[in-house]
């Protein structure tokens, strides 16, 4: 699978496709910070009486930092990646709808097309959910038949 900013997603009928919208977005030479907030209709069914951001959408939330950071930092829009190897997702805790996640995403290592990044999101002082991904850049040009 060739990863790439699905923020603007309209691949299904869920009501978790969409994703949600990365702001407050900075970029860093190895580093990208962005804040998302999940309204309760974002969080729909999930869960009855305490609407809870999916862990899936910030997930996806996460993976979309990932995209926006590599596209910075090889200075190339639309660039891809693919997972290569290591891939760690933990979801530590829920967070209520309205609370704003900061995102941080970092690069840790770099070797060529190859990258080590680490990614946070944060509700207040709270590790919500992490990431530790090892990924290989392709650009799209790559993905195009001949």
């Amino acid at each position: 699978m060739i990863y790439h900013n699905t923020t603007n997603c309209r691949c299904s009928t869920s009501p978790y496709a969409q994703g949600l919208e990365l702001t407050s977005v900075n970029v860093g030479a190895q580093s990208l910070t962005a804040t998302v907030t999940a309204t309760p209709a974002d969080c729909a069914g999930h869960f009855p009486g305490y609407p809870a951001l999916p862990v899936a959408v910030l997930g996806t939330a996460m993976a979309d930092a990932t995209s926006r950071l590599i596209e910075a930092t090889t200075h190339r829009p639309m660039m891809r990646w693919v997972p290569k190897g290591r891939l760690v997702f933990e979801a530590h805790r829920f967070v209520q709808a309205g609370t704003p996640v900061d995102i941080d995403a970092r690069i840790v290592s770099s070797a060529g097309p190859r990258r080590t990044i680490l990614v946070n999101a944060s509700a207040g002082e709270q590790v919500a959910a992490s990431l530790s991904i090892n990924v290989v850049t392709v650009h799209p040009e790559m993905l195009t038949p001949r």
